[in-house]
């Protein structure tokens, strides 16, 4: 499970942020918290609420460059220093010049370890990195350095780092260490690269990546796409079943459509395009009929492929104890609907594997009461004067727990809300 996330100096947020899914001693909603290392109890699921432009989608774009930073082998073609998403804060003369700061916590019980890790990255190097693992040494969780590094001088810890020790020279001055002692099979390092590979941290925050991704997890997996079809009718949707159809290529792409362009629109040049086909009940003057098939892409909402894409990742986020990370989670669904996903992360019943689910969102509902958040679930972005991102825990506020915390959110009290200017047009 993911137990804190830190960035610094990254796009609008120039001072160091972290958000974190350590419980907080709060009294309310004591049963929806989960165990991490040595008893530590964290948060199924945490809000990020704000304005447009106050940040929110920052925070998952840092944690999806961390993500890829991690993994990218192909440093030599693809510099991690290149990645277009890296950008520091611009609005400050001295910050534009300093390095972007990511650093996360992760607990995997399947190892019995809680990793930190963290760099400091610019446009032209890594300044430094670290790795420690806490695990337990007979009764207690003990933390040890595996590596830390200075730009290009590391030093590696007696129990962990022993045999990354050989592969410090192959180590570029713009890649992580991590990904290239993951590359030549360092146990330790392939354990936390996995960890963010998706088969524990899972980000949604690109649509057609997400859709093909989607498609091609219920293709493979009859039982996810079966919890899929569960979940979508449950959202009273109209749709009996859904299954997944190869189709012949469309007549327009011509002899030349090639294997990548068909993989785009989720299939194999080969053998046709995949597409996800859904059925809905045909009625007469006696009642039901039949049925009608209907294709996701040309015949169905925005709201229903949205839909789609999420209960596939929540399904499988559910089924590993995993993390899921969706940027604009209330985008194009229904305010009961979006609340019903995150329930499926706060309810003990449906989440027996103790996974996790961060969102963004604009949606004010979600503080009410009818959906109970704790204060420490629900986090706030708003920008300074000086046009920094800031990121707050509600929980910073000493409120009482009955407190209308959605009606006092849309009147500005906590800040993450903008604050219009906009005027009436001038009468001639």
């Amino acid at each position: 499970m993911l137990v804190e996330f830190t960035l610094k100096n990254f796009r609008s947020f120039r001072k160091e942020a972290t958000l974190s899914m350590e419980a907080e001693s709060l009294k309310s909603n004591t049963n929806k918290l989960i165990k991490a290392q040595g008893g530590t109890l964290c948060l199924p699921s945490a809000g990020v609420f704000g304005g447009n432009a106050s940040g929110k989608s920052n925070i998952f774009k840092a944690l999806g460059f961390m993500a890829w930073a991690m993994q990218n082998t192909d440093y030599i073609k693809s510099p991690t220093t290149e990645h277009d998403l890296l950008s520091p804060f611009r609005l400050n003369q001295s910050s534009a010049g300093e390095p972007s700061l990511f650093q996360i916590v992760l607990w995997d019980p399947k190892a019995g370890r809680e990793y930190t890790y963290g760099f400091e990255i610019n446009d032209r190097a890594v300044l430094s990195e670290h790795l420690s693992v806490k695990s337990k040494v007979s009764k207690n969780f003990t933390s040890s350095l595996v590596f830390s590094r200075d730009k290009q001088k590391f030093k590696f810890g007696s129990r962990w780092g022993a045999g990354m020790k050989q592969l410090e020279k192959r180590v570029r001055p713009d890649a992580l260490a991590l990904s290239v002692f993951a590359q030549f099979n360092d146990q330790l390092s392939l354990g936390l690269v996995d960890l963010v590979s998706g088969r524990f941290l899972h980000i949604d925050n690109d649509l057609s990546e997400s859709m093909r991704a989607a498609l091609r997890a219920c293709e493979e997996d009859g039982q996810l796409l079966a919890n899929v079809t569960k979940m979508v009718r449950q959202a009273d949707l109209g749709i009996g079943e859904i299954f997944i159809e190869k189709v012949g290529l469309p007549e327009s792409f011509g002899v030349g459509f090639g294997l990548e362009a068909a993989e785009a629109f989720g299939g194999d040049s080969r053998f046709g395009i995949k597409r996800v086909r859904m059925s809905h009940s045909v009625y007469g003057q006696a009642g039901e009929v039949g049925d009608v098939v209907f294709d996701l892409d040309k015949d169905e909402s925005a709201g229903t492929g949205r839909l789609f894409v999420l209960a596939t990742h929540i399904s499988r986020a559910l089924k590993s104890g995993g993390v899921l990370v969706v940027d604009d989670l209330d985008s194009n669904l229904h305010p009961f609907i979006v609340k019903a996903l995150v329930d499926q992360f706060d309810n003990k019943e449906t989440n027996p594997k103790d996974a996790q689910l961060i969102y963004s969102t604009h949606e004010a509902f979600l503080m009410s009461r009818a959906v109970n958040l704790r204060r420490d679930q629900i986090w706030l972005t708003e920008k300074n004067e000086r046009e920094e991102s800031e990121l707050i825990r509600l929980s910073d506020y000493k409120i009482r727990d009955d407190y209308r915390i959605d009606r006092n959110y849309m009147a500005g009290r906590f800040g993450g809300v903008p604050q219009l200017e906009f005027k009436e047009p001038d009468s001639e």
